[in-house]
């Protein structure tokens, strides 16, 4: 399990507020709280505060969803430099695929090794990707652009899955 938490740090600096966002990430929430308190007492060596200063602007609204952006009732395209793949029990694959410089995938799925290979994989990749491949857990250097569309189907922020239409 991964536990994520995060805060918001003040400073007042030639009459402007300077506001800086503290986020970690940890295997376990214990290791995230010690790291969040940690970079705390980092920030306070810099002179930075929990408590905003007086005047200071209110905190930005929350996120619609987590990269920032409203959800696309159309779909769209995403173009992914890295692929991931994990085996699971069940006979299928976790597929997660990443745009150039991102840390979290843009999209993900889960489905059978040939319904990935002989439905969506473009023709030129056949070849290089084998069932055998596919199965192995790995990470992978691609060029594919994806066309998803949006799923009926929403997640636990009320926003929809998103689905694979192409692979180019």
């Amino acid at each position: 399990m991964t536990a994520k938490l995060s805060t918001r740090v003040f400073k007042q600096k030639d009459g402007s507020t300077i506001a800086f966002d503290l986020e970690v990430t940890a295997d376990n929430f214990d290791q995230a709280f010690q790291d969040l308190a940690e970079g705390i007492r980092a920030a306070e060596k810099h002179q930075f505060s929990l408590i905003p200063p007086a005047g200071s602007p209110p905190p930005p609204k929350a996120r619609k969803n987590g990269n920032g952006h409203k959800p696309n009732p159309q779909g769209g395209t995403i173009h992914a430099n890295r692929m991931t793949i994990e085996p699971r029990p069940d006979g299928r694959i976790n597929v997660k695929w990443f745009a150039a410089g991102h840390r979290w995938p843009d999209l993900t799925t889960c489905t059978a090794p040939e319904i990935l290979r002989n439905k969506y994989l473009p023709d030129e990749d056949l070849d290089r990707w084998t069932l055998d491949e596919l199965m192995a857990a790995g990470d992978h250097k691609v060029d594919h652009i994806i066309t998803w569309k949006p799923s009926e189907k929403l997640n636990s922020r009320g926003n929809p899955y998103k689905n694979v239409v192409r692979i180019e």
